[in-house]
């Protein structure tokens, strides 16, 4: 199996749209979840990826608990979660 293909920025995943048969995807989901792109970068990889292959997301905001929390304060009254 080869090395997977990083996608990680908008060019990356332009790059991405036209791929096939692929053996392995990384996503890295921070470049996509926040502007709500994380639904279309997980459908490329799955359209270029070939069967049986791999898709792998990796988040970053898994090891800061906060950083979700903190982003939704800023959109939403969140007087409980603020310490």
């Amino acid at each position: 199996m080869t090395e997977p293909v990083r996608v990680a920025t908008l060019d990356d995943l332009r790059r991405l749209r036209g791929r096939t048969d692929l053996d392995a995807v990384e996503l890295v989901a921070a470049g996509f979840k926040y502007r709500r792109l994380l639904p279309l970068a997980l459908r490329y990889a799955l359209w270029a990826t070939a069967p049986g292959g791999r898709i792998v997301v990796r988040d970053s905001s898994a090891d800061d608990p906060h950083g979700v929390q903190d982003l939704l304060c800023t959109f939403l009254p969140c007087p409980v979660w603020q310490t």
